[in-house]
């Protein structure tokens, strides 16, 4: 998962350069992964299901 997404993210920044644009693209990706159950959002502590449902997304987690 961390492969595809670092691949798919430096794509879509050199997706971004101008059509023609020949330099040369280097990108340094840093993947800080947090431990569910140690966010906190609106005085609380959340975890990836809290936020799931707050985004309309509740269904999915079942």
């Amino acid at each position: 998962m961390r492969q595809r997404y670092v691949g798919e993210l430096h794509g879509a920044i050199q997706s971004s350069l101008a059509a023609g644009d020949q330099r040369r693209l280097l990108s340094s990706i840093q993947i800080e992964e947090v431990v569910d159950g140690t966010w906190g959002a609106n005085g609380e502590i959340w975890h990836l299901a809290d936020f799931t449902r707050a985004a309309g997304y509740g269904h999915l987690a079942d």
